[in-house]
């Protein structure tokens, strides 16, 4: 007998939790499961009888605790996130003693894909039966919902074997779960929704096996997928150093937005956050200012006039000399030019501020330079000096991040919505990567 049959989300239930405890092999393939799900839970209760069973992690969506719970499972594998696509099957197969039946559908492993009550997901699976059924499901194939109605036909064994081969690939043969990848999942589990998909593609060197971070050097030139992967690995380690940055861009962004000249606009305390001279933003009392560079007001003449309680004539100058930067559309060397000829008639000397202004102004081109990151920046561009004038940072910066990032195509319209401030940052939030921590009197020397 080969049975083809429509479900709906409360049929696929009832007959998953009619035969999961009947079936002698199981395999189940899925975007994501929740602890949640009853049927998860009857899965787990009967793991022995589990050959295979494939989550993904899009969106953060897959438990903590099924991850841990069939962890050292032999069949268990996970597929972490990717910038473009996801792992998106909703597959349902179990063996029996003369039957078979498989089910493709709509529905994840949750509560919502598979609630047998009245609220939920409006769901849709075709099951494809093999073979005489076991009594206790016939109470359960009742007609049902849609147009197609339950019939006879001809089901060969290549059409299992085929669904078999279709998802043996590579991609989900390369994770397998692990201590660390669990408790990094934690992490994920701590970040602001917006970022609990994308900071997934973290995972996928602990997945493999390999060290937490992808080393810089293996980073230089690569593409933007590899670049979101190795940034959402820093990520793991470091969330609310993300978190904090992504808050300055926000903010400074909003400034830029409110005003064209935010520097004559703002407070001096403001100002002070803002140039990195103070720590906290009024109003953000938990967010970093110092990340991106904590500049120190030693030997910095500016520091008086951006402390100022009113708008010095330097003040007005060193605005001025950030409108040279256009905020949309290419940067070019005059316009630098023109930016370093206002900054030092202002007064300005340090190039640590500079380049945390200029970074202020356009993410997407300019990475401030500070003591925390010019190593990193260095292993990552393969300087062979430290920039210190502006043609330098001109050429061994600013150059050599736009040769490796015009190669990039920017987020569409159906990538998840982080993927698009990443990339209205992508040039700044090379701190992220490139930060390591410095001795106290180290970071106490700082020039900016």
């Amino acid at each position: 007998m080969s049975l083809l049959q429509l479900l709906d989300r409360a049929q696929t239930h009832q007959v998953l939790q009619t035969l999961i405890p009947l079936a002698q092999r199981i395999r189940v393939e899925v975007a994501w499961a929740r602890d949640s799900s009853d049927i998860a839970a009857l899965l787990l209760a009967h793991r022995h009888r589990v050959e295979r069973l494939v989550l993904g992690q899009s969106f953060g969506a897959t438990s903590q605790t099924l991850l841990h719970a069939w962890q050292d499972h032999p069949g268990f594998w996970v597929v972490p996130n990717r910038a473009h696509g996801v792992y998106h099957p909703k597959v349902y197969r179990l063996d029996g003693s003369g039957w078979r039946v498989l089910i493709v559908g709509s529905a994840n492993l949750t509560h919502a894909g598979l609630n047998p009550g009245l609220r939920g997901n409006v769901e849709a699976g075709l099951m494809l039966v093999q073979g005489v059924l076991p009594s206790a499901l016939h109470a359960t194939l009742h007609p049902p919902i849609g147009l197609l109605q339950a019939q006879e036909t001809a089901v060969s064994d290549s059409v299992f074997a085929q669904l078999d081969g279709l998802l043996e690939s590579p991609h989900v043969q390369a994770y397998r779960p692990s201590q660390a990848y669990v408790l990094a999942c934690q992490r994920v589990d701590d970040l602001p929704p917006t970022w609990r998909s994308l900071a997934t593609l973290g995972l996928t060197a602990l997945l493999k096996g390999q060290a937490p971070q992808t080393p810089l050097a293996d980073l230089r030139g690569c593409d933007w997928d590899g670049f979101v992967t190795g940034l959402m690995e820093r990520v793991l380690s470091q969330p609310k150093a993300w978190t904090d940055r992504m808050r300055v861009l926000e903010t400074a962004r909003a400034f830029w937005d409110q005003s064209p000249q935010p520097l004559l606009s703002l407070s001096a305390p403001e100002r002070l956050a803002l140039t990195g001279i103070h720590r906290h933003m009024p109003g953000q009392p938990g967010v970093d200012w110092w990340l991106f560079g904590r500049i120190v007001p030693v030997r910095i003449p500016l520091y008086h006039d951006l402390a100022h309680p009113g708008i010095t004539p330097a003040l007005r100058q060193l605005s001025h000399a950030l409108l040279q930067i256009p905020r949309q559309g290419e940067v070019s060397a005059l316009h630098h030019a023109a930016f370093w000829r206002g900054y030092q008639q202002a007064g300005g000397r340090s190039l640590g501020l500079a380049t945390r202004l200029l970074m202020l102004r356009r993410p997407d081109v300019f990475v401030a330079l500070s003591q925390a990151n010019v190593a990193g920046l260095g292993r990552l561009l393969g300087w062979s000096r430290r920039p210190k004038t502006a043609a330098a940072q001109w050429t061994e910066v600013v150059v050599r991040v736009q040769g490796w990032q015009n190669a990039w195509a920017a987020p569409g319209a159906d990538d998840p919505p982080g993927l698009a401030q990443i990339w209205a940052g992508r040039a700044a939030l090379l701190d992220m990567m490139c930060w390591a921590p410095q001795p106290a009197r180290a970071a106490s020397s700082t020039r900016g």
